[in-house]
């Protein structure tokens, strides 16, 4: 009587679909971290401008006259990602009723728009209208 032994251990095409599931595995969960790490980045711009918006434009509320024109932030080599621009005009109203002609209050339009430096991408704008007494 011959004895026949099991053979033991994986035949090369049961390794090869193996590695086959596992690359294609990790190739997935790589790119899953990939959008994830450039979602997260984008978000973490995204508040930046936000944060940057909103500090400006409190700036400007702060003070007591507002000078009408348009400032931006200045370039001074550094590597900042994001830059600012600042709009302050008389604000119109589109129907133009007698709403304040005899007013001594004056309507300021005030933006600030943060862009990404190096595109010029409009990241975040705030724009509100303030109330200036005529002196």
């Amino acid at each position: 009587m011959i004895s026949y032994k099991r053979q033991q251990g994986f035949s090369l095409l049961e390794v090869l679909v193996a590695f086959a599931i596992l690359s294609m595995t990790l190739g997935i969960i790589l790119q899953i971290l990939s959008v994830s790490a450039t979602t997260t980045y984008r978000a973490d711009i995204q508040q930046q401008a936000m944060l940057l918006a909103e500090n400006k434009m409190a700036e400007i509320l702060t003070e007591p006259v507002l000078e009408q024109g348009h400032q931006q932030s200045r370039d001074n080599g550094s590597s900042q990602l994001l830059r600012w621009e600042t709009e302050i005009s008389e604000f119109q109203f589109p129907d133009e009723t007698e709403t304040f002609s005899d007013s001594t209050l004056i309507p300021y339009k005030i933006s600030v728009i943060v862009r990404q430096q190096d595109s010029g991408l409009t990241l975040f704008r705030l724009t509100t209208i303030r109330l200036v007494r005529e002196l």
